[in-house]
């Protein structure tokens, strides 16, 4: 008699134990399908402020090219060279000390920018970035300009930034930290424009689920030609340049 006392006993502990674990399975398995959607939405969040924090880099370099081709065009008196395919305000009623003001402050935002890009994403936006100011001095290269320009010189310096994540910068930048370069408010009307320019791609990441970063439409040429033109404006960058486009037989 104890026997089947004890064999009903395991029996009603078996079946105890048995609804109890069911019962207790099937909220673990809401609670793991409500951890697993939330990491999913963390993950999904993560890679939108990923896209957003390159595309916001991307958008200040595309700045930087399009102020310095306007500099350029000014300092070669010429219209014969390839302009790129990006957006720049009329700057036609600005003198020339305007808009390399605006050129210095744009380097320094570009600085920045870079600074505050997010780790995981810093590396390849950098890549991208170089490859297109290897094709962008290559036009400089093939009109044969002079190198001793001050357009090569900030051409140098953006990719400085890139290189080693900052460039000298006019002395006032660091005398005014609560401005931007000493910069007037009519001269920052560009630079604030680009700002808001930024803000905008910011939030469209959110609320556009399938946009990815996008290059700015920069002026290209062989890339080869133009690294050979920075290595020799910049010989003191010539590690940081890709290897694939160092040659020695480059004319």
């Amino acid at each position: 008699m104890s026997f089947g006392k004890q064999t009903r006993w395991r029996d009603s502990s078996h079946q105890g134990m048995t609804g109890h674990n069911g019962h207790h399975g099937h909220n673990d398995h809401h609670e793991d399908q409500g951890h697993y959607q939330q990491q999913a939405q963390q993950l999904k969040y993560c890679q939108r402020t990923a896209d957003a924090s390159a595309q916001m880099v991307y958008e200040v370099y595309g700045n930087c090219i399009a102020i310095l081709e306007e500099f350029e065009q000014r300092e070669q008196k010429s219209n014969r060279l390839k302009k790129s395919n990006i957006s720049l305000p009329d700057q036609s009623h600005k003198g020339d000390h305007d808009v390399r003001r605006i050129l210095e402050a744009q380097l320094l935002m570009l600085e920045t920018q870079i600074k505050s890009c997010r780790d995981d994403v810093r590396d390849k936006v950098i890549k991208n970035l170089k490859d297109l100011t290897m094709g962008w001095y290559a036009e400089r290269h093939d009109k044969q300009l002079p190198t001793e320009s001050y357009t090569d010189k900030y051409a140098g310096k953006i990719f400085e930034i890139l290189a080693r994540g900052r460039t000298s910068h006019p002395s006032d930048f660091y005398q005014k930290p609560g401005d931007v370069a000493g910069v007037s408010k009519e001269e920052m009307q560009l630079v604030l424009a680009s700002q808001h320019k930024i803000s905008e791609n910011d939030r469209s990441f959110t609320d556009d689920p399938t946009r990815r970063p996008e290059t700015p439409s920069v002026r290209s040429g062989d890339k080869r030609r133009g690294a050979e033109r920075l290595r020799t404006i910049r010989k003191d960058l010539e590690n940081y340049i890709p290897p694939e486009y160092l040659v020695t037989d480059m004319k």
